[in-house]
């Protein structure tokens, strides 16, 4: 699989640890500190477009992580959810592929925490548009 820049819904942030939910990015430009960005698609091919989620959990007590992708036919005034993930509440790494489904124009990632009890640890999140995993 090629990892560029451009299929990045999430990743290369200076501090990507979450300890709370995340709110989807609004803009179509990188934000440095956690890497997530708003991505033109402008509706996807009828077999859809593959979403890679790659984890990596650490020191996880009574914390759960739910991924979802929504969609966006402007940048992000009513957006709808195409794509949830398993929710990882586990040390260690995860790998997760949906394949996504729109004919919307931007796709972005929304990272929800759920705590309870005493919550501890955090998680780290890649999320790619798997592009190069597309049949020809």
């Amino acid at each position: 699989m090629i990892i560029d820049q451009l299929g990045m819904l999430r990743a290369d942030g200076s501090s990507p640890a979450i300890t709370a939910t995340e709110a989807g990015s609004t803009s179509l430009v990188r934000d440095a500190t956690t890497g997530k960005v708003v991505i033109g698609v402008y509706k996807t091919p009828q077999k859809g477009l593959p979403v890679v989620v790659m984890s990596k959990l650490a020191a996880i007590t009574n914390r759960s992580f739910v991924v979802t992708i929504e969609a966006s036919n402007t940048l992000f005034a009513n957006p709808e959810v195409v794509a949830t993930f398993s929710a990882v509440n586990a040390d260690g790494q995860a790998f997760m592929v949906r394949r996504v489904h729109t004919q919307k124009k931007y796709l972005r990632s929304v990272i929800t925490v759920t705590d309870g009890g005493t919550p501890a640890g955090n998680g780290d999140f890649l999320i790619v548009i798997g592009h190069a995993l597309m049949e020809t």
